[in-house]
């Protein structure tokens, strides 16, 4: 009798301690939010994905600004073209469209000039290893690329390459200085509006309200999402002390038993199958 009162207020304890840490963890995504306010809260987000956006729509028109009023592509073709050209065969053949078939209703082949005669595009590295590899395949949209908007209807091969790949360098580092300067401006941004809120009662109250709020969705999300992934793999046996824990609590059970995005998921994935695969033999 004394034994089975223990193991009952072991579990009952067990139980608590679970429903104890949920809400402390609640409360202390709340207490995060009302210290920091819904505008720092959720301008780390903003930020992102406002950063992200405009320097993916930025990057085309600046780069191509860049291109046309600058020499560094052509410095970048420069750098390019000797260690390319050395290595690739053909590099200094001329790349054209041409109709190979003879047949004026279809549209003309991409060729390349092998001895003064057109050859299919495809031939560019013949009986070489970077034919096995399908090199040519990977570079024909540089070429198709580089023929559409440059200046000549024929072009040499390491011309097409160092132009394509001196463009991708061009814009991958203006992505990256137009992320680090769309931050500062956010920054800049952000500090201004913090000023403004902090001189107004209401908009502080307000800020630190809303911030508590936006705290306590954040920490709701986060266990929702820690009690999904646990029940995703709650049929696997090394999960069994896990679920035996939970089980014995009050709260954290209720939400297990209500769980809408488990049930969302189980319904569109046969989790059971992936972890049969996954951990062979280890199904409870």
């Amino acid at each position: 009798m004394l034994l089975s009162a223990v193991n009952f207020d072991t579990n009952m304890l067990i139980g608590l301690a679970v429903d104890v840490l949920v809400v402390a963890l609640l409360l202390l995504f709340a207490v995060v939010g009302a210290k920091k306010g819904i505008i720092k809260m959720s301008f780390g987000l903003i930020t992102m994905v406002a950063v992200f956006l405009g320097s993916l729509l930025l990057v085309s028109p600046v780069s191509k600004v860049l291109i046309n009023n600058t020499n560094l592509d052509n410095q970048l073709m420069s750098a390019l073209e000797r260690p390319i050209g050395a290595k690739l065969p053909g590099s200094y053949s001329f790349v054209y469209y041409h109709d190979l078939d003879n047949d004026p209703e279809t549209p003309d082949e991409l060729v390349i000039d092998k001895d003064n005669i057109p050859m299919p595009y495809d031939y560019v590295f013949e009986g070489t290893i970077y034919q096995q590899f399908g090199l040519h395949k990977l570079m024909r949209p540089m070429v198709e690329n580089t023929l559409k908007n440059g200046d000549s209807d024929r072009i040499y091969l390491v011309d097409a390459i160092t132009f394509s790949i001196a463009s991708i360098i061009i814009m991958a580092a203006t992505f990256i200085v137009l992320i680090i300067v769309l931050r500062i401006i956010m920054a800049i941004l952000m500090r201004l509006l913090k000023k403004a809120v902090a001189s107004l009662y209401i908009a502080y109250f307000l800020d630190r309200f809303f911030g508590l709020i936006f705290g306590l969705a954040l920490g709701a999300v986060f266990i929702l999402a820690a009690i999904t992934l646990i029940q995703v793999f709650q049929n696997a046996s090394f999960m069994e002390p896990v679920i035996t824990a939970l089980n014995r609590s009050y709260l954290t059970k209720f939400v297990m038993d209500n769980n809408f995005v488990y049930a969302y998921i189980v319904d569109k994935i046969d989790f059971r199958s992936i972890l049969s695969k996954l951990f062979p033999g280890n199904q409870a």
